[in-house]
């Protein structure tokens, strides 16, 4: 009986050892000894103190980094693993996929330094910490430039939501940026404008459509759990830790303050002797001052070291009076630009790509293009075309002009819309009936509506001039009605409203 009681106490005066170790490595900041394991592999030290049992704002941001981790791991990945879809694969909708993917793991360390550290004094200390995000932004921006694809809503859907990604920049009300959540919400209604075009072109396109659909849904479900995380954790703005270190000197992974001054490396050695002193002029031979006023004093012998003027110097005695002075034997250079390089001409394409989209690009005075074999779920997609004509026979889902000068195309109908971007000098004729024609910095447009159902268009116009509509007139015999579109507006103050309003300037003469 006496054994066990001496054994009890030993086994407590252990406990009692590591507890005080324990507790003086968190009083002092320094990481307590490993914990030994005891039968089963459970350990001792996780036995006796819990990884939360600190303060209460660390368990918190723990927490907020750790309901971040699920955010990861859940509706971003199934986001990305919807963009992988044999149909998506290898698209710009994979690589805006991708780059979602790289924004969201980048924001993920800036929101550990907001956990670990306290709000800084100047709000632009967080700069630094979010390049990263700000380099992937950039990224997705750059993938809504250049030639357009099929794949430009669901990239442009993509661009415009990662700006949600903004919200660890909010300071407070009135500096720019609205509450976290409805900061995500707003930006996730720019980018819904973009996904419900991509909805409304497959929805109804059957199992080729579905990967379309997945793929903003799953962006949707993206959005709704960035929004229901910020509400949880950052609700009134980032949830900076009051008892934290310095924002400056935080290092991801580096244990704060203490780690980042060990990071710094040590000063440059001190220059040497003189070297910020500035050169002094070197003193002037012969005594300065003094021995100048000493040769000003020589009398006549002053001049002796002057050059004598000869006769034949003077002018009075040369044959040639014109002052002209004679030109050397050296012809000047002459300098001729290089001709500028001609432009590169791309051999002309007219092919189906992947069963849904017809390309038409480089086509110069070639006036029977036919596209007679087509469907409603197929687009038609024209590019840097001069001098050509286009006849569609069939419907198609959309049809695009892009940089084309001196086209036109003729088509029955289309589902989607008729767009017209950076064109100069063309016409479009609709036989059957479209419900959008978009024109976008073009100057010189024709639009000819022809069918019975076209006057039901909607014309969208910006940037662009020299626009005119042409409709069929009620009497066959009759010309036709042209109308032009306006391109001058005028905008006016109502002070009893207090709203700007805007009407189009129309000139009579």
């Amino acid at each position: 009986m006496g054994m066990m009681i001496e054994q009890l106490l030993e086994r407590l005066e252990s406990v009692t050892t590591r507890l005080e170790k324990v507790e003086s490595a968190v009083i002092g900041g320094t990481a307590p000894p490993a914990p030994r394991t005891v039968g089963g592999g459970a350990s001792l030290g996780s036995s006796l103190v819990s990884p939360s049992s600190g303060s209460g704002a660390s368990s918190s941001a723990s927490q907020s980094v750790a309901a971040y981790d699920v955010l990861l791991q859940g509706a971003v990945a199934d986001f990305v693993n919807a963009a992988s879809d044999a149909t998506l694969k290898d698209t710009h909708a994979a690589k805006a996929a991708a780059v979602l993917k790289e924004a969201f793991d980048a924001l993920k360390p800036v929101l550990v330094a907001i956990a670990s550290c306290k709000k800084p004094a100047n709000p632009g200390d967080i700069q630094s910490h979010l390049q990263p995000v700000a380099s992937a932004l950039e990224a997705a921006n750059k993938l809504t430039m250049g030639k357009r694809t099929d794949y430009d809503h669901h990239v442009r859907a993509v661009s415009e939501f990662l700006n949600a990604l903004q919200f660890v920049c909010f300071v407070e009300k009135g500096q720019g940026l609205s509450l976290p959540a409805p900061h995500v919400e707003e930006s996730w209604q720019s980018a819904e404008f973009y996904g419900n075009k991509v909805l409304v072109q497959n929805r109804n396109s059957g199992p080729s459509g579905e990967p379309h659909v997945a793929y903003i849904k799953k962006l949707k479900e993206v959005s709704t759990a960035l929004r229901d995380y910020v509400k949880a954790h950052h609700t009134t703005g980032p949830a900076w830790n009051p008892s934290g270190g310095d924002l400056k000197t935080f290092k991801a992974g580096g244990g704060g303050a203490a780690a980042a001054a060990k990071s710094i490396p040590a000063p440059p050695p001190p220059p040497p002797p003189g070297f910020f002193d500035e050169p002094r002029a070197a003193p002037a031979a012969g005594g300065g001052m003094s021995a100048l006023m000493g040769e000003l004093n020589q009398g006549s012998g002053v001049t002796t070291g002057l050059k004598k003027v000869t006769d034949d110097m003077k002018t009075k005695n040369r044959t040639d009076k014109s002052g002209a002075v004679p030109g050397g034997s050296a012809k000047p250079q002459q300098t001729t630009a290089a001709p500028a390089a001609a432009a590169k001409k791309m051999p002309p394409k007219m092919a189906l790509e992947g069963g849904r989209k017809w390309v038409v690009e480089h086509q110069v005075n070639a006036t029977d293009l036919v596209i007679d074999k087509c469907d409603m779920r197929q687009t038609v997609y024209l590019y840097k075309c001069e001098g050509s004509v286009l006849q569609i026979k069939g419907k198609v889902n959309g049809i695009c002009m892009d940089q084309c000068k001196k086209t036109a195309i003729v088509f029955q109908d289309a589902v989607a819309q008729c767009e017209v971007v950076n064109c100069t000098s063309v016409q479009i004729q609709v036989d059957g009936s479209v419900p959008t024609i978009q024109v976008d910095k073009t100057d010189g447009v024709q639009i000819y509506l022809m069918g019975e159902k076209s006057n039901d268009v909607s014309i969208l116009t910006a940037k662009s001039s020299e626009m005119n509509v042409l409709t069929k007139p009620a009497n066959p015999d009759d010309d036709m009605l042209e109308s032009p579109l306006p391109e001058q507006y005028e905008s006016k103050f109502d002070a009893k409203s207090g709203k700007w309003t805007t009407v189009a300037v129309a000139h009579s003469g």
